[in-house]
């Protein structure tokens, strides 16, 4: 029998909340570099590929850097928000490629457990399974969805932080390795898009509504989300 989220079926023009963690619930970043890595794949697959860019690929032979384009997912994926923790991810994407989550996940997966296995010097697996995905429908959905995810490094001990952050409060633009601050600041990056969330709000300053949105402690999204917040989530250290 499937488990609960793990059927990729996914549908052209979806909106889907993607999770993963660590194998025995480990650690999958462990300092500043590991977070970068993670961010710079979700870069380089995501971003629009323009050769001059990407770094070593000049001296590829033509059919490297042929292969290299024809990996890029940039008019199959758009990512929306993400938040990365010590140990586990959370990403919301549309995809207007039935394949693109497939390919993206793959892709980032597969390189970055390379990458974390030949630094720490370890085999095996390095998250828990395959990940997970739940559809999200509705704008309401995708607005609260977005700050669940950019309000959950706040659920983290300040202590876990260690050398990874310089977080001294619990505000979620401190947070380094999220989203948020793109919907806050007006930092556009080329393979974020959260337009489509920032577009729900009809006001002018609508940078400064998403974060009144985001941090009214009044609101409830875990409950309003239901099984769109993926279950099998530890409690967070």
């Amino acid at each position: 029998m499937a488990r609960r989220h793990t059927v990729k079926s996914f549908l052209q023009d979806g909106n889907y909340h993607i999770y993963n963690r660590g194998v025995d619930n480990r650690d999958i970043f462990l300092e500043p570099q590991d977070y970068h890595t993670f961010i710079q794949l979700l870069a380089f697959y995501l971003g629009p590929y323009a050769l001059e860019n990407r770094p070593g690929f000049k001296g590829d032979k033509p059919s490297i850097a042929k292969h290299k384009q024809a990996m890029n997912l940039h008019q199959q994926v758009q990512l929306l928000a993400y938040c990365l923790l010590p140990n586990h991810f959370h990403l919301l994407v549309k995809q207007t490629d039935p394949h693109g989550i497939t390919q993206l996940m793959r892709r980032v997966g597969v390189n970055y457990s390379m990458y974390f296995n030949s630094k720490y010097h370890r085999r095996g697996s390095l998250f828990e399974s395959i990940y997970k995905a739940t559809i999200v429908e509705g704008r309401e959905m995708i607005l609260h969805l977005t700050r669940y995810i950019h309000l959950n490094p706040l659920s983290l001990k300040v202590s876990r932080f260690g050398p990874v952050s310089t977080v001294t409060t619990a505000r979620p633009d401190e947070y380094e390795y999220s989203s948020y601050r793109q919907y806050v600041q007006d930092k556009k990056l080329p393979w974020l898009d959260p337009q489509l969330v920032l577009d729900i709000f009809t006001t002018a300053a609508t940078h400064r509504s998403y974060q009144l949105f985001v941090e009214d402690h009044w609101l409830n999204s875990q409950s309003i989300l239901g099984t769109r917040v993926l279950e099998e989530e530890p409690e967070k250290r």
